[in-house]
């Protein structure tokens, strides 16, 4: 299965955590933006959903490396995660966001 942009749609779902002081965010609108390759120069950004109660978002993501972020937020650490969706590699990690304060 293709996206709109050619990829590879991974069958295997990225989940995201996302907390405040340790504490799940609700209501979080998390994104995933792909990190330039040969493929796509400028990077591809795709909206995953918003997080439940308990802080989580569940979506499919093209073959690729993703740099997953929140709207609206900072990273408490200065930086964004990364997760890599690969046919080779299996069920991705689940990915930490942690907000600053």
């Amino acid at each position: 299965l293709l996206d709109a942009h050619g990829y590879v749609v991974n069958d295997e779902t990225v989940e995201v955590l996302v907390t405040r002081s340790s504490v799940p965010e609700q209501n979080a609108t998390v994104r995933a933006l792909h990190v330039a390759d040969t493929r796509c120069v400028s990077g591809d950004d795709l909206e995953l959903g918003t997080t439940d109660a308990l802080g989580t978002v569940q979506s499919a993501l093209p073959y690729g490396t993703w740099e997953v972020q929140v709207d609206n937020e900072s990273p408490l650490d200065g930086t964004w995660p990364q997760v890599v969706v690969d046919p080779t590699a299996g069920q991705p990690a689940p990915v930490l966001v942690e907000l600053a304060p």
